[in-house]
């Protein structure tokens, strides 16, 4: 017996691509899935016997689809949509906007934005994120290690599969050093050295390792803010931990 069964959906729409001997279009029409526990146990079309369950939802007139994947996105950014702040170019909004702000969140702040950022996405369907995260790489050690954990139990709460994409940097380009001060934000404070990153890299990882429901991965926040010492380190850590590994790619002009 199934503990929940959905049916009498107007479609319900398949992962595994065609179904049935006719190769349909993977969509049943008024289809049913059964679930046990956290997992689909079966799904069916209107042809097919329905399994007993303990609970029945009668969902004519809705679709029952997967759930969707976002591939990349800050949470993070989530409380500066508050800014009234209108940069005339993207280094004014990065720096001056972004930067200035994550670099002032509280662990109470990443937790609320971490939150709500969890609960806006699964509202729309997404229950797998990829959240490249990070409060400036310079700030100090504890208040780093207090927002990164404020936000990792935020995510544990809200449900959902997250892939927290740790951003980091030991080096920055001189371009960008430059942009940074301009807009009142001190260089230093956006990168570390490089054992410092890897520590606290690794030990984030250790915690949330590959296989579970929220996973830390690295993520160099430029290729070019990671030094040529820095860089196959990460690649390598991703690979040995059987981890993706993320950045921003062409997000810099040519030097």
């Amino acid at each position: 017996m199934a503990d929940l069964l959905l049916h009498s959906a107007a479609a319900v729409v398949t992962m595994d691509g065609p179904t049935g001997p006719d190769g349909g279009s993977g969509m049943l029409d008024g289809g049913w899935v059964a679930v046990d526990g956290d997992r689909i146990a079966a799904v069916g079309g209107p042809g097919d016997p329905r399994p007993d369950a303990r609970e029945a939802v009668d969902l004519t007139g809705h679709v029952v689809l997967p759930g969707l994947v976002s591939a990349h996105q800050h949470s993070m950014d989530y409380l500066l949509r508050a800014s009234t702040a209108r940069p005339a170019d993207f280094p004014g909004w990065l720096f001056g906007v972004y930067y200035r702000g994550v670099a002032a969140m509280t662990p109470d702040d990443a937790r609320l934005a971490a939150t709500l950022s969890a609960f806006a996405s699964q509202r729309a369907g997404v229950t797998t994120v990829c959240d490249n995260w990070g409060v400036a790489g310079g700030a100090a050690p504890g208040h780093v290690l207090d927002c990164a954990d404020a936000t990792l139990d935020a995510y544990r709460q809200a449900g959902g599969r997250v892939v927290l994409a740790r951003m980091l940097g030991d080096t920055l380009p001189p371009a960008l050093a430059e942009a940074a001060a301009a807009h009142g934000v001190d260089p230093s404070g956006l990168v570390a050295p490089a054992g410092r990153v890897l520590g606290e890299l690794r030990a984030l990882m250790d915690r949330f390792p590959a296989g579970g429901r929220v996973v830390v991965c690295p993520a160099p926040e430029l290729p070019e803010m990671a030094s040529p010492g820095l860089r196959p380190a990460v690649v390598e850590l991703a690979r040995s931990r059987r981890v993706p590994l993320c950045t921003h790619l062409a997000a810099s002009p040519p030097s």
